[in-house]
């Protein structure tokens, strides 16, 4: 059996995946192979997924925005059709947070939207992953909604990210997935606010974007368990 990802190998995600992929070995009995496919904001993986036969042993996990597909139609036609799938389980939900420089001129959310109003263009807004991906459109709709005009600058990997979002020179915003807050527990990096329903239990002190009044419904950045419509084996 074969778990396309959509990202690239080392995250946080991808680790998390292959320590599943173990229990799944154990269980079934037979190996469990993690592929990445990364790139197009996960439609690759997608679109590869949707074509594959449909026995069951090519499965997707796959993001929010990868599993309805019809999100990227403002941005590119999609190659395949959410009916095109068949979702088996939810993995799990992985938040986002907005991250910044510890030593920027903004503190909070709120100064953080007035900085870059007073100075459109100045703030790089460093990211992995491509349109249509949660954290992207969750980024682009607050810019959108606040006139905000910020540069996106795409990185291949999110250690490399989160190396640009501390850089000295230029002001960096990065959207990075909750998980490891060493930097901002060694003073490095600053978290403005998380996407989640709630505060979250590591960082008690950083306030929700439904918190500050930046809820705009968007679908949360869980992971799924996807095949191929048409296969027939039972889980």
């Amino acid at each position: 059996m074969t778990i396309v990802y959509p990202l690239a190998p080392g995250g946080g995600a991808d680790l998390f995946l292959r320590a599943i992929t173990r229990e799944m070995q154990a269980l079934m009995g037979q190996p469990v192979l993690v592929e990445s496919r990364p790139g197009g904001g996960g439609l690759i993986a997608g679109a590869y997924v949707a074509r594959a036969k449909p026995d069951g042993y090519t499965i997707g996990d796959l993001q929010s925005t990868q599993v309805i597909p019809e999100v990227f139609a403002a941005f590119r036609k999609p190659p395949y059709a959410t009916e095109d799938l068949k979702f088996a389980v939810r993995v799990f939900y992985l938040p986002s947070a907005l991250v910044s420089k510890a030593d920027a001129p903004w503190r909070t959310m709120r100064e953080f939207v007035k900085y870059v109003q007073d100075n459109p263009g100045r703030i790089n807004f460093a990211q992995t992953v491509g349109d249509g991906h949660p954290q992207v459109v969750l980024t682009g709709l607050i810019f959108q909604e606040n006139r905000m005009q910020v540069m996106a600058v795409p990185f291949k990997v999110g250690r490399r990210k989160r190396r640009a979002a501390r850089r000295p020179r230029r002001r960096w915003l990065s959207a990075c997935h909750c998980r490891r807050p060493g930097h901002v527990q060694a003073g490095k990096m600053s978290i403005l606010a998380v996407d989640s329903k709630q505060r979250i239990s590591s960082l008690p002190d950083v306030p929700t974007l439904k918190e500050l009044g930046f809820d705009f419904g968007m679908a949360p950045s869980y992971h799924v368990f996807a095949v191929r419509r048409g296969h027939r084996r039972r889980w």
